[in-house]
């Protein structure tokens, strides 16, 4: 999934800038490439609904780190933003939002000050919005009145239609479209994270079962709108959505990431 490749590209690019040598490989690669002792750490993102064996390949490593990992074999840490199922470890595991990673320009953005909600509406239904909610959210936000900007990720279907509100296609000013909006409707993954770290409220329409999980621990938390489009007509306190979310989530998931593996370099 695209929110996993962003993870990791985020995770290599601080790491890099923090003096951490840091490569990053596709798993395709990793899998084809004839690897012999490396005697280096290695952190893996993968999709718990794909399968994969990769166990001779991970033999090449001192130390195996998974991010989210729910796969048959164990490796020696896991850290686990969420755990949709049980996770397991040699060693240790880390749990918690405290692991989710946002970026740092987003992390830097003011949040709205409006106890209503604002005009400007950013909607980001994920990398694909599988779904297609994207075109529906959109409309239904457009009739109510709102301002819509609906940008599609790099694997949605491109709009050829002309249509009565802004639409993009893969972009890559998105801490600025953040921040130019009042309020968003996301998916239930990366974008939901960016929208409460930068303290925009946020409608929430999970693409599957795992999302719907971790929407539906936001909504609990009183984090976001909720999670329908009719939610928004719904009487709630934008300022206390935002400050909600604020407490439940910081973003800077990369940082602790670092001291983790800070932590075990110096205990080998």
């Amino acid at each position: 999934g695209y929110g996993h490749y962003n993870r990791c590209s985020s995770l290599c690019s601080y790491f890099y800038g923090n003096g951490i040598k840091t490569e990053m490989i596709e798993l395709d690669e990793f899998i084809s490439n004839n690897m012999t002792n490396k005697g280096e750490i290695v952190l893996v993102d993968i999709s718990f609904n794909r399968t994969v064996t990769i166990e001779e390949k991970l033999k090449c490593f001192t130390t195996t780190i998974g991010l989210d990992w729910f796969h048959k074999s164990t490796l020696d840490y896991n850290i686990v933003a969420f755990p949709h199922h049980k996770p397991n470890a040699l060693k240790q595991c880390f749990i918690g939002l405290d692991y989710l990673i946002v970026d740092q320009t987003i992390q830097s953005i003011r949040p709205v000050k409006k106890s209503k909600l604002g005009q400007k509406v950013l909607i980001v239904i994920g990398g694909g919005d599988i779904n297609n909610q994207g075109i529906k959210a959109a409309y239904y936000c457009f009739n109510s009145g709102y301002e819509v900007h609906l940008v599609l990720g790099p694997l949605a279907k491109p709009i050829t239609n002309k249509m009565p509100f802004t639409v993009s296609h893969h972009v890559s000013n998105m801490p600025a479209l953040i921040a130019n909006s009042d309020w968003m409707v996301t998916n239930g993954g990366s974008c939901l994270f960016e929208a409460v770290t930068s303290g925009r409220p946020a409608i929430a329409l999970p693409q599957n079962k795992a999302e719907g999980a971790i929407v539906s621990l936001f909504k609990q938390k009183n984090a976001i709108i909720g999670d329908q489009l009719t939610d928004i007509h719904a009487e709630f306190n934008p300022l206390e959505v935002i400050l909600n979310g604020k407490e439940l989530l910081d973003g800077k998931g990369a940082e602790r990431i670092l001291n983790i593996v800070k932590g075990i370099v110096s205990k080998s």
